[in-house]
């Protein structure tokens, strides 16, 4: 949809313990821009983002690198960062960001080794981009 105006989010809502209604979220969601998320953006505005963080445009080459590496493991094979996790799938370094609120999931995967980027947005609640974001992992670092 080209218009923001017709963009819908759309949410699963819990009633007597099954998830089973599909209405709008416009109520629901948080506000643009909180401190919970409720950022707007498009897939044009998060290349830029990329482009800019991996160029040192936005930060320089040392804050850069801080904010982009794993500190803290939080599974085998995965560590935190500054709100960026670190992955290794097939000896390929995935640099990530996802989220999600009702009706909305987004992700930001960045290879900095093979210098691909792919970033995924849905007006569906998260993980409805799992699948695709499986997907493009599995082209990228040849894990079938």
């Amino acid at each position: 949809m080209s218009d923001v105006r017709e963009s819908f989010a759309a949410t699963l809502l819990l009633t007597s313990d099954i998830w089973h209604l599909l209405r709008g979220a416009i109520f629901i969601s948080p506000v643009k821009g909180s401190p919970a998320g409720g950022a707007y953006s498009t897939v044009d505005d998060l290349m830029a983002f990329d482009a800019a963080l991996r160029s040192y445009k936005l930060l320089g080459q040392q804050y850069a690198e801080t904010v982009l590496t794993g500190k803290i493991e939080y599974r085998p094979g995965a560590k935190y960062a500054y709100g960026f996790a670190n992955e290794w799938v097939n000896g390929e370094r995935i640099i990530f960001h996802d989220g999600g609120a009702n009706g909305v999931s987004a992700q930001l995967d960045m290879y900095p080794e093979s210098g691909y980027v792919v970033a995924v947005l849905s007006n569906y609640d998260h993980p409805a981009i799992a699948p695709i974001v499986e997907t493009s992992r599995g082209l990228i670092t040849g894990r079938g």
